[in-house]
């Protein structure tokens, strides 16, 4: 397939610049590249033409963290749910060491968007390390009627963000919730 291009009026003077010079690049072949429009595109709203280069660029390079990823977040935004998963279920093994939870909380908010709670929970336990999983988690305990739990994992929030107005809102819902 051919990689995807914008209307000659659907950005800004810079962006359009930035956009063009970057497709120039990715006409080169490249999957990096491709991936890297790929960004562009889904920063700028144009899903569809970022779906496109992310399966274009893995295609070409199936072991691209960059292109994988992208194209899952594109996939996402188009509320393809299923297909963003597998995606980021596929980008976390090659993803660098530091990202990989970012991947299942992700499939998390994923699954969570497809009213699948127990897989929400799963994806976001095997991301703990990261603020946003917990949160997620712990909202998820709440509703769940789980407080007691979801109130342990807020109060290890709090003690990182203790000035965070939706973090203190979260402790006082799972401190209602928890009796």
């Amino acid at each position: 397939p051919a990689i995807p291009e914008l209307p000659a009026d659907a950005l800004d003077v810079m962006s359009a610049r930035e956009v063009a010079e970057q497709l120039d690049r990715a006409r080169e072949g490249d999957a990096e590249e491709i991936a890297a429009l790929s960004r562009l595109y889904t920063l700028h709203g144009y899903f569809a033409e970022a779906e496109a280069c992310g399966l274009i660029a893995t295609r070409q390079y199936p072991y691209s963290y960059s292109a994988r990823l992208w194209w899952a977040i594109a996939l996402d935004r188009l509320g393809r749910m299923d297909d963003a998963i597998a995606q980021y279920r596929q980008a976390q093994p090659i993803a660098p060491r530091s990202e990989r939870a970012q991947c299942m909380y992700y499939v998390g908010r994923c699954q969570l968007r497809l009213e699948r709670s127990e897989a929400a929970e799963r994806a976001f336990r095997d991301s703990l390390e990261i603020a946003p999983a917990q949160y997620e988690l712990a909202k998820l305990l709440i509703r769940s009627d789980r407080g007691e739990e979801g109130l342990n994992l807020v109060e290890e929030l709090s003690e990182q963000y203790s000035d965070d107005l939706t973090v203190l809102q979260l402790r006082s819902r799972a401190q209602l919730a928890a009796g």
